[in-house]
């Protein structure tokens, strides 16, 4: 299971997770998922720190969920 900390970027992540349509991406795909979130999980704008959104979240989330289908679909 996979540890994502920003409540905003983990509902984006378990949404997509929940989907039936995802159910054939493996645990490690969700476990790398939630790794590479965390390390864009914050960016800076004029000094402040800021959580992105949960649209953010999600496109993010989307795009690497579509990439691995596509992996999946060519064999890979």
């Amino acid at each position: 299971m996979f540890m994502i900390t920003d409540p905003t970027v983990a509902s984006a992540v378990r949404d997509l997770e929940r989907d039936p349509a995802n159910k054939d991406l493996p645990e490690q795909f969700w476990n790398d998922l939630a790794i590479e979130l965390s390390d864009i999980r914050y960016y800076y704008i004029g000094g402040m720190q800021l959580s992105p959104s949960y649209h953010e979240a999600r496109t993010f989330a989307e795009d690497a969920v579509k990439s691995w289908h596509e992996r999946l679909r060519q064999g890979c």
